[in-house]
């Protein structure tokens, strides 16, 4: 289960003079795009995924954004993805704060 990023909205576009022109939107909400990329890699590791497991994850979108700017014939990009991750077992419960994000400037 995934809490949190009910809108598709994830970042905007700025032209060269810093002003947003345009929303960057994603087809599905930023809550459905987190849950199946977590499907897709627990799955690619082996996992099976159920939900009347008694094993569960449950992750928490901090931040889902990205940023593209625009000066000239040139664009630049920064993007964070920060996901707030619980693994819950009979034995207890484990917590783990993920960052991931990328920058790239091309002007």
């Amino acid at each position: 289960m995934v809490s949190g990023g009910e809108d598709k909205i994830i970042g905007n576009i700025k032209n060269g003079f810093g002003s947003r022109t345009a929303n960057i939107e994603i087809p599905t909400s930023r809550r459905q795009l987190v849950q199946a990329s977590l499907t897709q890699e627990f799955e690619k590791l082996g996992f099976n995924i159920s939900q009347d497991s008694s094993n569960r994850v449950l992750a928490r979108i901090n931040q889902l954004e990205t940023e593209i700017a625009q000066e000239g014939g040139a664009a630049g990009y920064y993007s964070i993805c920060d996901l707030q991750l619980y693994f819950k077992n009979n034995t207890g419960m484990f917590e783990r704060n993920i960052v991931e994000n990328d920058k790239v400037e091309s002007y």
